[in-house]
């Protein structure tokens, strides 16, 4: 009995780890290039974080360690685009994958 009870386990397991959870936010942020509004993304502790962004529109920096990015809103035609990719296992262990997709529309 224990030894069958171990193997539907690592069924289980192997399943779970197989599925992944993917979680996309899109969301909009309208800005003004006299007053540009700061955003905020929360990180996941200990995933993996990629960027995707113009960097024509977006410049990256570091200031104690800690990554930041700044919007160059006069080159900004009408709108860009910022793509956040998290990388992690959840509580129960299970891959996810969060997807943020921000929107930076310029209001002149």
């Amino acid at each position: 009995m224990p030894i069958s009870t171990l193997i539907l386990g690592l069924v289980i397991i192997f399943f779970v780890s197989k599925n992944s959870i993917n979680i996309v936010n899109n969301s909009e942020l309208y800005s003004n290039p006299n007053r540009p509004i700061p955003l905020s993304i929360n990180i996941v502790e200990g995933s993996r974080v990629s960027y995707k962004y113009n960097k024509k529109y977006i410049k990256k920096g570091y200031d104690n360690g800690q990554r930041y990015f700044t919007l160059k809103p006069l080159n900004i035609k009408n709108s860009t685009n910022f793509v956040v990719t998290q990388k992690y296992r959840n509580d129960f262990l299970v891959p996810t994958v969060k997807v943020s997709n921000i929107k930076i529309i310029i209001n002149r």
